[in-house]
């Protein structure tokens, strides 16, 4: 509650001006000039806000709670969607966060703990109703602000700026109703040209407010904390409107806009409106790219990487007489491809599955730059000829010969020619 209004004060006001007036006063006279005390209910997660009251003669509806901001962020409980503004819950339904409004008469928060009721439309103001009020002032339900009894007559007096409405005693005034230069006087905040009361545009309303377009065309509104949804920077208090898991967005005590950061306790299983690291193994923002080498989910703070033991690319695969190695993951994200390693005195086999150099030979073929030039050759396999001849086993390949090896087939010769009738030497 707060106390009654003052002719002293309206005195003072007259020369030293509102602001003056309420530090001397060691008192609040909340009725209408702290635009801050009409709280408009701040926006939930995409649900649309109330209806706005029907003004009195001259003063102005309180305008209904905000609507949401940057549409539903998707869930399963409550427990993962913003923080819902003063007079509003949480609520996540069909998979979509959103908002619903307290009880009328529940206890809200203006400037202190406790010091304000809910309207049942999500906002929460000063009154509902005359006993919420002190001494002689009544409350203007519309605007449910206490006001002094001369802000329901049908003169414009005391230091009202139009009709019931404006000065230290009554509720802000509505657009097109006269404001004399103080934007607390006008229920948009913005007292425009010629100091009549008008929507605001972005960049009219003082710091620590944004205009929030969504109420009655333009309405300067407190910036929203941390952890409360929204569509821009300018909303939030601290000035970072992050992207959250589930499409939505929220207002964050840092800049959050790693592909791995978030500010939603969905995404983190901190707190909403605290930027950290989102939870190992998942991929909230869908931010990670599942391409080869990484693994498609966020691991300490980043998208992570494949094991240095995981396959890519191609491979293993014959290159001639060398196998070339399966490709793998180099752990940053890197496909690497291994050094082609040489069959030695085998050539590599097509046919395996997959590919793999020979360990053992059936034909001259299986050797590495087998046929009647300098290579190798299989022993026990000489054309048409099978032989125990060395050394080596049979099918085994092993070097051919130089000149005056000994030999019983012209392919175990370098040359390709073996005395095969007297000397049995390689020529």
């Amino acid at each position: 509650m707060r106390t009654g209004t003052s002719a002293s004060l309206s005195l003072l006001a007259s020369v030293l001006g509102v602001a003056s007036v309420l530090a001397l006063s060691g008192c609040e006279l909340i009725a209408a000039v702290d635009h801050d005390l009409l709280n408009s209910g701040g926006g939930g997660a995409g649900t649309g806000g109330g209806t706005g009251g029907t003004p009195p003669a001259g003063g102005g509806g309180q305008g209904g709670g905000t609507g949401g901001s940057g549409g539903g962020t998707e869930c399963t409980t409550p427990d993962e969607c913003p923080d819902a503004p003063a007079c509003q819950a949480a609520t996540c339904d069909n998979n979509t966060c959103g908002t619903s409004n307290l009880d009328i008469d529940t206890v809200c928060d203006l400037e202190a703990t406790g010091d304000g009721f809910c309207d049942g439309e999500g906002n929460c103001g000063e009154c509902n109703d005359d006993t919420q009020c002190t001494g002689t002032d009544t409350c203007d339900t519309t605007n449910h602000v206490c006001v002094a009894p001369h802000c329901n007559n049908t003169t414009t007096d005391a230091d009202e700026t139009d009709l019931n409405c404006g000065g230290l005693d009554c509720a802000p005034c509505a657009n097109d109703l006269m404001c004399d230069g103080v934007d607390a006087n006008c229920l948009s905040g913005f007292c425009g040209p010629g100091d009549i009361c008008a929507a605001c545009a972005a960049g009219d309303c003082p710091a620590n407010q944004y205009c929030d377009t969504a109420q009655d065309g333009g309405t300067c509104v407190d910036d929203k904390a941390d952890g409360q949804a929204c569509a821009d920077n300018d909303e939030c208090t601290n000035s970072h409107c992050e992207t959250i898991g589930g499409g939505g967005k929220m207002c964050c005590d840092t800049a959050c806009a790693g592909s791995c950061q978030s500010c939603a306790a969905a995404d983190t299983g901190g707190t909403n409106g605290t930027c950290a690291d989102i939870t190992n193994g998942t991929d909230p923002k869908n931010l990670c790219p599942t391409v080869e080498c990484k693994t498609g989910v966020c691991q300490a703070g980043s998208c992570g990487n494949s094991s240095n033991t995981t396959n890519c690319g191609t491979g293993p695969a014959c290159a001639g007489d060398d196998l070339k190695p399966q490709d793998k993951c180099d752990g940053a994200g890197t496909c690497m491809s291994p050094t082609n390693a040489d069959c030695g005195v085998y050539s590599c086999d097509t046919a395996a599955n997959p590919d793999a150099c020979f360990t053992t030979c059936n034909a001259q073929a299986d050797c590495a730059a087998n046929g009647m030039a300098n290579g190798n050759y299989c022993i026990g396999v000489m054309g048409t000829v099978n032989t125990t001849g060395g050394p080596g086993a049979n099918n085994t390949c092993t070097a051919k010969k130089a000149a005056t090896g000994a030999c019983l087939d012209n392919i175990e010769c370098q040359s390709g020619n073996c005395d095969t009738v007297t000397t049995h030497l390689c020529l």
